[in-house]
C-alpha cells in the first residue's frame, strides 16, 4: 500500500472541476431540534435523537456565524478558527495560487449544509463515512475529517474519500495537514478490486481520513471490501462531478455497506446525484425518509441553466442549489 510521506510540494495551478458546487441552508427538517450535538447521559442513538441533536448543533454554529448561508464567508462573519479548539468547524480552504475556496465551490461552515454535515459527523452516530468525491478537499472532506477527529469517542473513525485527479488529492492532503487533521493514509487504487484484501488491516489500524486515488467505477467490489473492513457505513456524502454515473455503484454500496444516512448535494441539477433522492423517496412508506433539506444561492446560475434542472419543478429552484439529507428508518 502506498502511504503518502508528509512533505510539501508545488501544487499545480491548473484547476479541474471548478464547478463542484457545494453547500446549503437548513430550510426544513423532519424533526424539530431541542438540544446540542453531543450525547449526555444515556445514549441518544435513534434517528430522531441524532437528527435533533445535529440540527441544534447546526443552529448554534449558525448563530456564531451570523446565520450566513453563502459560499464565500464574509470577513468577520464567523469567529477566528483555532485548530486546537474543536468547538467550530474549520473554514473552507484553497491552497492553489490566486484561487479561493468559493471559486472551487467548496462546502464550508458558511453554508447550512456544511454546518449540518459537520455536526452530524461530530456526533456519536457517525463513525465511518464515505465521500464521493474529494474534489480539492477544502470543503466537505475537511469538514467531515475534522468532525470525525473531534467526535464523541467510541470505535475508530474513518473517512474514505475517493478522487480521480491526483492533483486534487495532493491539494486535499495539503489542506488536511495545514488544518491540523492527521491523515489516516493515501492509496493509489489498482489491480482487479482497487486494493488487495491483505492491505485492509493497515487501513483498519489507522483511523482518520483515507484518500483513495483512482476511478471508482473501474473497481468492482472495492466498496464491498472497504465496508467489510470498517464494519459498514454510517454516512455517505454524494457530490459527484457532472456526468459521473453512480447508478451502477449504488446497489452494491447499499447492499454491502448499509449506510444509515445519505447526503446529496446539487440535488436539483441534472447529471449529479439528485436521482438517488428521487429513487429512495419513491415509496412514501419505504425504508428511507428525508430528514432535512435546503438550498443556497448558486454563484453559477447561468451554468446551472445550461446543465438543466431535475424534475418537473426543477425550474422553481433556478438560482439556487439544493441538498437533501436522507435517513434510513429505524427498525421497529
Amino acid at each position: 500500500m502506498a502511504i503518502l510521506r508528509h512533505h510539501r510540494r508545488r501544487l499545480s495551478q491548473r484547476l479541474v472541476g471548478v464547478l463542484l458546487g457545494l453547500g446549503a441552508t437548513v430550510e426544513s427538517a423532519s424533526w424539530a431540534s431541542s438540544r446540542a450535538g453531543r450525547s449526555v447521559g444515556r445514549e441518544r442513538n435513534t434517528t430522531t435523537d441524532v437528527l435533533r441533536d445535529a440540527m441544534e448543533c447546526e443552529r448554534q454554529v449558525a448563530d456564531r456565524c451570523n446565520g450566513i448561508n453563502v459560499f464565500e464567508e464574509p470577513s468577520g462573519a464567523c469567529p477566528p478558527w483555532d485548530a486546537a479548539v474543536d468547538l467550530m468547524p474549520p473554514p473552507a480552504a484553497a491552497l492553489f495560487a490566486g484561487v479561493t475556496a468559493t471559486d472551487l465551490g467548496c462546502i464550508s461552515r458558511s453554508l447550512g449544509f456544511g454546518r449540518l454535515l459537520w455536526c452530524l459527523a461530530r456526533g456519536p452516530a457517525v463513525r465511518t463515512a464515505l465521500e464521493l468525491f474529494t474534489g480539492t478537499g477544502g470543503g466537505s472532506t475537511l469538514l467531515l475529517a475534522h468532525a470525525l477527529a473531534a467526535g464523541a469517542g467510541g470505535r475508530p473513525q474513518h473517512l474514505l474519500s475517493v478522487e480521480r485527479d491526483v492533483r486534487n488529492v495532493a491539494h486535499a492532503i495539503e489542506v488536511l495537514q495545514v488544518s491540523g487533521v492527521k491523515l489516516g493514509g493515501f492509496v493509489h487504487l489498482g489491480g482487479a478490486t482497487g486494493l488487495e484484501p491483505s492491505e485492509l488491516p493497515e487501513l483498519v489500524a489507522r483511523p482518520g481520513p483515507w484518500l483513495l486515488h483512482g476511478d471508482l467505477l473501474q473497481y468492482k467490489g472495492l466498496l464491498e471490501l472497504l465496508c467489510q473492513a470498517v464494519g459498514g457505513l454510517d454516512l455517505v456524502m454524494l457530490d459527484p462531478p457532472i456526468g459521473v454515473d453512480l447508478e451502477r455503484v449504488w446497489p452494491g454500496l447499499d447492499r454491502a455497506c448499509k449506510p444509515r444516512f445519505v447526503a446529496v448535494h446539487n440535488a436539483n441539477l441534472r447529471g449529479h446525484a439528485g436521482w438517488l433522492r428521487h429513487q429512495l423517496l419513491a415509496d412514501p412508506g419505504g425504508e428511507w425518509q428525508e430528514a432535512a433539506s435546503g438550498s443556497h444561492p448558486s454563484p453559477w446560475e447561468a451554468v446551472d441553466r445550461e446543465i438543466g434542472f431535475l424534475g418537473d419543478d426543477g425550474e422553481l429552484t433556478a438560482g439556487r442549489r439544493t441538498w437533501s439529507l436522507l435517513a434510513r428508518r429505524d427498525p421497529l
